[in-house]
């Protein structure tokens, strides 16, 4: 299977991508053939130029290939000085003569929202190389041994999977009301050597593979004022191959309440005679270290519950649950998860939904990302530069909360984002009265039926500043998550968007653009004088500009129209 080329050649990259999944469907399906398989030989996978050119281009297409770990070497210094492929070809050197060794993780600090900091773990850039390449190997073996209710850092999932599942089984008739908020303290830091080296050999008994997983998890920290410390527990956060090495240690969580799942309240019947029984039913909806347990029972059995899988993380995992963040909760008072607010109300007729919106925290987040791009300080920006970085906070989070019932919030950050960049402007140009303001950016504003007129400086400036606006959101199911799909299965249907049957995806963004700039000369002004606008008409095919503004200073000639 190690089809490696001549030895002075290296492939291009679409023939090394073609040759890696060709590697993972292999190793997949070999996997889910013989479930008690333990993989020999794998190593000369990882140390397969393909596999190196494909894990090179994956990290240094990462914003992060910019930092640079102990060795000071980022992307650049391996592209300008150095060279790629003479970079790879030492490194896959050193991994085949045994050479290669882990270098320490520059340790990085980032607070947290409660006054605490988590502390992340930078690998060098030969590390992370190293890392992707193993996890381009290991990830399609331990693929087929996750769970379903395992959504977290795993191809072809994402957060929306979860919700649709805690949304799918809060809403049925004999509904789950009572909800674990589980979260284990300080997990990552917690994750013990022994235990995670025992759960990857059960599917890999290649010793060079399990000696490179090793030597990344012992690699230690080079911390904050220059010392160095081991690490004899814990994975690093920051590192390439620790998700994936998370997953493989909180599997024991998931198969445990998987395998009681599936042989004692699969078919459907079986949940109802438990029932009647006085057994309660349960189900676990895990995102990496976030977890909840919806429950079909009383609280007194989901306090036993409870009770249970502090018990199984202290006796498989050697973890503990955080006693004052591990809450029962009732789906009448809601609870938040992975930025959603998910509660049961009561409409008027009687009828009884569970909404999911975003959550307080979570709109609070983008509104001071937003108030931070918009202040005071940002005003040696041009109003172009300022768009550019408002944009993609806006489009990313209205983008993920999409798919909820989230109108009401949309129309609202447009809303605030709308005045904030009113407020900039008064910033820019204090001399300018909001009299000149008010006519050219308040008209057809966020107070005549909710449209806006987004900003953009110039001819050939950036893209319009996106505003979600309340009759251009729809809120959209989220289908439930794939059930056992996986993206290295041929034979399996590939997602084809997610949408309601028959219907288009709608635009969640709204652009109508006013310039706000001369486009000749890309001058900021307010107010009427001095301009002369033409062609305010919409854009078709025969009129590609369909709105410009002129000084009367750059104005060209009268034009022919």
């Amino acid at each position: 299977m190690n089809n490696d080329a001549p030895p002075t050649t290296w492939p291009g990259s679409m023939t090394a991508e073609r040759r890696v999944l060709d590697h993972q469907i292999k190793l997949h399906r070999w996997a889910r053939n013989e479930p008690d398989r333990r993989f020999d030989d794998v190593f000369n996978l990882i140390c397969d130029r393909a596999t190196l050119l494909v894990a090179w281009e994956r990290v240094s297409g990462n914003r992060g290939a910019r930092t640079a770990g102990v060795d000071a070497v980022t992307r650049y210094h391996v592209e300008e000085r150095q060279g790629v492929i003479p970079f790879l070809e030492e490194l896959r050197s050193s991994l085949k003569d045994g050479s290669f060794t882990a270098l320490p993780v520059k340790q990085a600090v980032i607070p947290k929202k409660n006054g605490k900091v988590r502390y992340l773990g930078i690998p060098t850039l030969r590390d992370r190389v190293a890392q992707m390449a193993l996890k381009l190997v290991l990830e399609p073996i331990f693929e087929v041994d996750f769970y379903p209710s395992s959504y977290g850092y795993r191809p072809g999932r994402r957060a929306q999977d979860a919700i649709a599942e805690i949304h799918h089984f809060t809403c049925k008739p004999s509904t789950y009301e009572w909800v674990i908020e589980g979260d284990i303290k300080a997990c990552f830091d917690n994750v013990d050597h022994h235990v995670l080296m025992d759960l990857v050999a059960e599917r890999v008994k290649d010793r060079k593979v399990l000696r490179l997983v090793s030597a990344f998890l012992r690699a230690g920290v080079v911390e904050m004022h220059g010392g160095f410390a081991e690490t004899l527990t814990g994975t690093p956060q920051g590192g390439v191959a620790s998700p994936l090495l998370a997953n493989i240690y909180l599997s024991v969580l998931d198969r445990h309440f998987s395998r009681i799942w599936d042989t004692e309240m699969t078919p459907p019947w079986r949940r109802q005679y438990r029932r009647r029984m006085g057994r309660p039913n349960f189900r676990l909806v895990r995102y990496a270290d976030d977890f909840i347990v919806l429950v079909h029972g009383t609280k007194s059995e989901a306090e036993a519950l409870k009770a249970e899988i502090g018990e199984l993380l202290a006796r498989r995992l050697k973890m503990t649950l955080s006693v004052e963040k591990t809450h029962i909760t009732h789906i009448d008072d809601g609870f938040v998860f992975l930025g959603f607010h998910i509660q049961r109300r009561s409409w008027g007729d009687g009828r009884r939904v569970v909404l999911t919106i975003p959550s307080k925290q979570a709109l609070a987040s983008v509104m001071h990302k937003i108030k931070k791009l918009t202040g005071r300080s940002t005003t040696s920006l041009s109003l172009e530069e300022v768009l550019r970085t408002v944009n993609p906070v806006l489009r990313g989070w209205a983008a993920y909360f999409r798919y909820g019932a989230s109108k009401k919030t949309f129309s609202y950050l447009g809303w605030y984002a709308w005045w904030r960049l009113i407020h900039w402007i008064r910033y820019k140009h204090p001399r300018v009265t909001w009299k000149q303001v008010a006519p050219p950016l308040l008209r057809g504003g966020p107070h005549h039926g909710g449209r806006t007129r987004p900003l953009q400086s110039g001819e050939d400036a950036g893209r319009a500043l996106p505003l979600p606006r309340s009759e251009d959101q729809h809120a959209l199911q989220h289908r439930r998550g794939q059930s056992g799909r996986s993206t290295f299965s041929p034979d399996q249907p590939r997602r084809c968007g997610l949408r309601r049957p028959g219907q288009r995806i709608p635009r969640l963004i709204h652009r109508i653009t006013w310039r706000a700039g001369c486009s000749a000369n890309g001058h900021v002004r307010f107010g009427g004088r001095g301009w002369e606008n033409r062609h305010r008409k919409r854009c078709t095919a025969s009129r590609p500009r369909p709105n410009i503004s002129h000084c009367r200073a750059t104005a060209p000639q009268p034009c022919s129209r």
